[in-house]
């Protein structure tokens, strides 16, 4: 389950590249920065618990909770007009 863990960490970084990479020019947009911002937050608060929770070596509420992050970030790429799969 750690290592389970360490992929679905790994994926979530990758999400959040292409958010701070690809569409940082969309993220100035006031208006859709906006609208993007509210998942992102979201992923951020689950990532934090995710964390906490593999640290309490509770990897498969980890899991979950880290891929309910990564979700929230891939809601705010398709807001930007970019479909990935997922």
């Amino acid at each position: 389950k750690a290592d389970e863990y360490r992929y679905e960490l790994r994926r979530n970084d990758t999400h959040n590249m292409l958010i701070n990479t690809v569409l940082k020019e969309k993220r100035a947009d006031p208006r859709l920065g906006k609208l993007m911002d509210i998942p992102l937050q979201e992923a951020e608060e689950f990532r934090a618990e995710a964390e906490q929770q593999a640290g309490n070596g509770d990897f498969e509420s980890a899991i979950k909770t880290m891929e309910t992050s990564t979700k929230n970030i891939i809601r705010a790429i398709r807001m930007a007009g970019i479909y990935i799969p997922g």
